[in-house]
């Protein structure tokens, strides 16, 4: 429960940030819609972790998964970039600049956050799939002949929610084809 008072804290605090830039501009749109938006891909990103263990068609639970791993990248993205804006602000309070009390400042501030936000996701998707190799030479002590030892290391797959089963194939496959020893 602690954790979920914190989840829904976090969700509170990024949507009522991301409202104060939108405000700004659109003083018409409403905070709910947007809080009902945080809440609701926050459920889903829930609801795909906890739907494993139940017998439900692939098709949704894979839907489910998608969508929430995607949110919770996304969300902790929105989470990092709103923090580092209000430490921004803070500095500029703390130098007294009058700039920061401008509507114009506040919109400017969460079309980085989102713009950021998508950034930083759309650049983590593309990458993900990038498996580097990269070969080290190895020397021991001179009485230890591993010339011909081929060694292979993996670390950082970042198996999860999102097409884990065909990625690790995809890994083991290029592991494979190096004929390590």
């Amino acid at each position: 429960l602690l954790l979920l008072a914190l989840l829904c804290a976090v969700n509170y605090y990024i949507a009522r940030n991301l409202y104060k830039g939108i405000k700004a501009k659109f003083s018409g749109f409403k905070f709910w819609i947007l809080l009902v938006f945080f809440v609701v891909m926050t459920v889903i990103m829930l609801a795909g972790l906890l739907i494993s263990s139940l017998s439900i068609p692939v098709f949704v639970k894979d839907t489910l998964g998608i969508i929430g791993a995607c949110w919770m990248g996304a969300f902790l993205y929105l989470l990092f970039y709103t923090v580092q804006a209000d430490v921004l602000t803070l500095i500029f309070r703390l130098f007294k600049l009058k700039f920061i009390k401008h509507s114009l400042y506040r919109f400017i501030l969460s079309v980085v956050i989102v713009v950021c936000t998508v950034l930083t996701s759309a650049y983590g998707i593309y990458h993900a799939r990038d498996i580097k190799h990269i070969s080290y030479e190895i020397k021991l002590a001179d009485k230890v002949d591993v010339s011909d030892m081929n060694i292979v290391m993996i670390s950082d797959v970042h198996l999860g929610a999102v097409g884990s089963e065909s990625r690790l194939e995809d890994i083991v496959s290029e592991i494979n084809s190096l004929n390590p020893d």
